[in-house]
């Protein structure tokens, strides 16, 4: 496919995701941040993504797996006391929402944290510029190193989001600091950074924008023919929703629109999938019954992962 959602992702924060395990997947989770889809490639549905994107990611997710039906049930009850903000006994719609982009960011920060920790070679807590060069790049230039152009290129771009993320301006990254560093797209001060960085990668004519060529990139040239389904989605995409003002060109705003996370419009979208799964009297919410009574569709335990291992499906190999 073109430059979707996920694809971006990987534009904006490509030296840490062509070197370590990083955005990428979350990417695939966000509009996928960015996880899979919920259909694998055989046409199973991938109850996985569910799970992790109820429960907050991938580890809690297998703890579920060790827990018996009832254990299951009895944890999933108190998950769902939590949701049901107002207390009325139901989950709406709405507070299903709530829950699943609260799940979705921590998805994101624990990521951060994880790589985080990785970086931080010397555990004081905080991560250095010469310590995320060395992790990232394998060395730290110096007077009597100097890397080729396109690494320097590349050291020359992070390095200006790492002094972007540095809030209090003491050379080196905390835990909170890391996260817009590891994923810029969260948080509202990397804007500038973000869609600089993806001027550099996509614009190829240096007109300071995006156009529908850039945007479909290398996977697909106007001259091919035919185009295929995915580049009458994609194209539709760019004219429809992200070029707002119509000009054929993604520039400011809409570039940060289009690589911004999609936090609310996929918890609506999959909160919708779980009401569809569950909500047996059709009433819009969920009751605890109505949940419990499809308790795999929103957690694992030893019977449903014994099963999923017997249909051959996998546990993914990524977080959302």
């Amino acid at each position: 496919m073109g430059h979707s959602y996920g694809f971006s992702l990987l534009v904006v924060v490509s030296s840490i995701c062509l070197l370590i395990v990083t955005v990428e997947s979350d990417r695939k989770h966000a509009e996928s941040n960015n996880m899979a889809d919920h259909e694998q490639a055989n046409g199973v549905h991938n109850v996985e993504f569910d799970h992790q994107a109820f429960l907050g990611g991938e580890n809690a997710a297998k703890a579920f797996e060790d827990l018996t039906e009832s254990e299951s049930k009895n944890k999933l009850t108190k998950i769902v006391e939590s949701i049901d903000k107002n207390n009325d006994s139901f989950v709406s719609t709405d507070e299903m929402v709530r829950w699943l982009m609260e799940s979705f960011k921590k998805i994101d920060r624990d990521e951060s944290i994880v790589v985080f920790e990785m970086q931080d070679k010397n555990k004081d807590n905080v991560v250095s510029w010469d310590e995320y060069l060395e992790f990232v790049f394998g060395f730290v230039p110096g007077e009597d190193f100097k890397p080729e152009l396109s690494y320097q290129k590349e050291i020359s771009r992070n390095e200006k989001r790492f002094k972007s993320s540095d809030m209090d301006g003491d050379g080196v990254l905390n835990k909170e600091e890391y996260l817009p560093f590891h994923n810029p797209r969260i948080a509202d001060h990397m804007k500038d950074i973000v869609i600089e960085q993806v001027l550099l990668d996509l614009d190829n004519n240096i007109n300071n924008g995006v156009d529908l060529e850039e945007f479909l990139g290398d996977y697909y040239k106007q001259d091919d023919g035919n185009p295929p389904g995915w580049v009458k989605e994609e194209t539709e995409l760019f004219n429809s929703i992200l070029d707002t003002n119509k000009d054929g060109v993604l520039k400011g705003d809409e570039i940060y629109a289009w690589v911004s996370p999609k936090y609310k419009d996929n918890a609506v979208d999959e909160a919708l999938h779980l009401l569809k799964e569950s909500d047996d009297d059709m009433d819009g919410k969920l009751s605890l019954e109505e949940i419990l009574n499809h308790y795999d569709v929103f957690a694992g335990s030893r019977v449903t992962h014994y099963g999923h291992g017997l249909t051959g499906n996998s546990l993914l190999h990524e977080e959302l």
